[in-house]
């Protein structure tokens, strides 16, 4: 019988680094990877480093248990962020702001208006409380705009 060996968050994180470092050639300093004792957060400080590339290396190291009905199990989980910074999140806003602005203008009803530059559409909601991102079905729902260009910002 084989076993395999468990891996702590901390193991786990070096894994992450050293993976981004040979597919990427990214340091610590554009993409931090950080553990306790049961969790793992991955902080991308550089606006140029899409949050799927990141993603699809960390997302691997995620470790949740589960009973048969889904319900979390305590005890042995590593949990998994990947966020950016906020200066690279407020560059990248930034690159999607003015399309959205645009986009805004063009919303009345439930129309759903194209955002230049994305595979998204901008709408509002029935009570016209909050602005709607939709892709291929409903996305996000957030009171302001720059809110919308920072869904898109993590998305894209």
């Amino acid at each position: 019988m084989e076993t395999t060996k468990y891996l702590y968050a901390g193991e786990r994180a070096q894994l992450i680094r050293k993976e981004l470092k040979t597919k990427y050639g990214w340091n610590n300093r554009q993409v931090s990877v950080r553990s306790d004792s049961n969790s793992i957060r991955v902080i991308i400080n550089e606006a140029d480093i899409a949050r799927k590339d990141v993603s699809a290396i960390a997302e691997p190291h995620e470790k949740i248990r589960r009973d048969q009905f889904g319900d979390i199990l305590s005890g042995g989980n590593i949990y998994l962020s990947v966020v950016y910074s906020t200066e690279a999140l407020k560059k990248r806003v930034a690159r999607y702001i003015k399309n959205v602005t645009r986009a805004s203008k063009m919303v009345s009803g439930k129309n759903l208006i194209p955002i230049e530059g994305t595979p998204f559409f901008l709408g509002r909601d029935d009570f016209r409380n909050h602005w709607t991102l939709w892709n291929d079905s409903f996305a996000s729902a957030r009171y302001y705009l720059e809110g919308i260009a920072e869904e898109i910002g993590y998305r894209l």
